[in-house]
């Protein structure tokens, strides 16, 4: 009775710093949520809630996602399994002015949900590390803080992998292996449709529940490999013959840019870049210096194994894909995990080893370094933040005077660095462009354009002489601060003032 007496005095400070954690992470991601995907990241953001907002006004259908900047009916569009976009469209259905706080709210809860199976998996595999050091990590990272209150799949894609790997590392001792890996490769499957990159850690999910794949016969573990890469595997190729009939996100293939070569792999300032995300936004200084140390006592640790190998996965990632990971920061977010429970591990070694061991002056040390690490990480990681939360007040001031000219339905081309965008909050569906010439005019033309949007943030608005000959052929219909609303239809007699 007084064992489970101490136990239960122990576990109250570890339960009141993992609330206090918890509730740290929820107040950073509230801020803003109202507020439209104009910010960091907006043209993901933007893409995303295109495809919402078309199920939400249409047909709510996962196998044929339609995008708004597929043409004037919204064409198909290849993109990850849009399972984010079809929970958002559902709540926009019976809710008036589909809300982004709805969709930022779900980003938060999927964060949250993923949290809860990383706790589970820690007070498993890790009965003696205090849960609240990793998870302060996990909660609190920069990167993860803003992409989990973006209207983004990222969220819950890390959560379904995170779910994954608590599934298979149960297997292990399980006694019902067959059904703990079985819904593991569920739910990878599902991280992996929802996000591809997340294939490279189909590695370390298996690494993790070997023990329950090794007590399986050869059938069953074919069964289990097949439904974690089937599924997405059919949706991806799905997804690339929509490309095909309609628009494409480009996230593969040999056109996409995505891919590294060896003149990419070798330009410094790419690996900059990487560097200073993983380490200044994702997992901070301070983590960094902790998931090291952790890394170092591996030994010493067997279970902290399948960590190592989830930030292997990571450099796979950034190997295979560094021009995708240098403009998109969010394929490094599956890594965050592994890298939490590392990072706690260091953090329970150092306090071990400096301060209750070590003399006096290395304590010292230790905590000044601590300090400055801390201090460090949060002026990066509030520096971050202020940007990702700042809104492009540009595309909201353009929108906001143009779609007064524009009455609904007008198929609209958009011509402007951020078209995407910029064609999401005037609410219209149409065509992007970043550049236009007078053939690609009359070949939108011919398609139903009706309108168009040229900013000067387009290298065609610089073409004096593409822009006089544009306004010699086609009717100006208003001007504004940097844009230009021209109409391409000139039998379309309702553009305009109202």
């Amino acid at each position: 009775m007084t064992e489970q007496t101490d136990a239960r005095r122990r576990a109250r400070p570890a339960g009141s710093l993992l609330a206090l954690l918890v509730l740290c992470g929820i107040l950073l991601r509230v801020s803003f949520l109202a507020a439209p995907p104009v910010d960091g990241h907006h043209v993901r953001q933007a893409d995303t809630a295109s495809i919402a907002r078309v199920m939400a006004r249409d047909t709510l259908s996962l196998w044929t996602p339609r995008i708004g900047w597929s043409g004037p009916e919204a064409g198909p569009v290849d993109a990850e399994f849009p399972l984010y976009s079809a929970i958002v469209a559902a709540g926009w259905k019976v809710m008036p002015g589909e809300p982004p706080w709805f969709a930022r709210l779900l980003s938060v809860f999927f964060w949250l949900f993923g949290g809860i199976g990383l706790r589970r998996l820690l007070s498993r595999r890790f009965p003696d590390l205090t849960a609240a050091l990793p998870l302060a990590l996990y909660v609190l990272s920069p990167l993860a803080v803003f992409l989990s209150r973006s209207i983004q799949p990222d969220a819950l894609a890390v959560a379904l992998l995170i779910w994954a790997w608590e599934r298979a590392d149960y297997a292990r001792d399980s006694q019902k292996p067959r059904r703990a890996l079985l819904q593991s490769a569920l739910l990878l499957a599902l991280a992996i449709a929802l996000q591809e990159p997340v294939a490279l850690w189909l590695p370390v999910v298996a690494f993790a529940g070997w023990a329950g794949l090794e007590e399986l016969r050869g059938r069953d573990v074919l069964v289990v490999f097949g439904m974690a890469v089937l599924p997405p595997t059919v949706w991806h190729l799905h997804a690339h013959e929509l490309g095909a009939q309609g628009a494409s996100l480009t996230l593969w293939g040999a056109g996409s840019g995505s891919w590294s070569s060896l003149s990419v792999l070798l330009d410094l300032p790419s690996w900059r870049t990487v560097v200073l995300a993983g380490v200044g936004h994702l997992i901070t200084p301070l983590g960094a210096v902790f998931a090291a140390v952790g890394l170092a006592g591996i030994r010493e640790r067997q279970a902290l194994a399948v960590s190592a190998a989830g930030l292997g996965a990571a450099a796979v990632t950034v190997v295979l894909l560094l021009p995708a990971v240098v403009t998109h920061e969010y394929y490094l977010l599956p890594a965050l995990p592994f890298a939490s429970v590392l990072a706690g591990a260091g953090a329970v070694r150092i306090w071990r080893l400096a301060l209750l061991q070590g003399t006096p002056s290395s304590r010292v040390v230790v905590l000044v370094v601590g300090a400055a690490l801390l201090g460090l990480s949060m002026w990066r990681g509030i520096g971050y933040l202020s940007w990702g939360w700042s809104r492009d007040t540009r595309i909201e001031s353009v929108a906001l005077s143009a779609e007064k000219l524009l009455p609904p339905g007008t198929a609209t081309v958009v011509v402007d660095r951020h078209p995407q965008t910029l064609l999401y909050a005037l609410d219209q569906t149409g065509w992007h462009r970043e550049v236009v010439s007078p053939s690609v005019i009359g070949e939108l033309r011919s398609w139903g354009a009706e309108a168009m949007l040229i900013t000067d943030t387009s290298a065609s608005w610089r073409d004096e002489n593409f822009m006089r000959e544009l306004l010699i052929r086609h009717p100006l219909v208003a001007r504004g601060d940097g844009w230009n609303l021209i109409r391409l239809d000139v039998t379309q007699g309702v553009i305009g003032p109202q």
